[in-house]
């Protein structure tokens, strides 16, 4: 587990902000491929496609890895499942 100042710098680190970019950008086009999906999460996936994430939903989200253990050296699956169950929250 990193410590509170490691996980402070990951929070502000511009390329694993990148990497939690795209982790949305892929969570936001596996809803819309769903046809299952709800209207609502049709509509957050669209707004999440139409550029980069707002700095609140960005930053709650690198601290939500950061607090589940995700470290910049982390592989992109285990930032996507942490990525995907925040999605999940937030259209639930």
């Amino acid at each position: 587990m990193s410590t509170y100042i490691e996980s402070f710098d990951l929070v502000n680190d511009s390329t694993f902000g990148k990497r939690l970019q795209m982790a949305m950008w892929i969570g936001a086009a596996a809803i819309l491929a769903n046809a299952q999906s709800p209207a609502g999460a049709k509509t957050f996936a669209r707004n999440q496609l139409k550029g980069p994430a707002e700095t609140d939903l960005a930053r709650r989200l690198a601290i939500r890895c950061a607090a589940s253990g995700v470290e910049k050296a982390s592989t992109d699956a285990e930032i996507q499942a942490v990525v995907n169950t925040m999605i999940a929250e937030l259209i639930a």
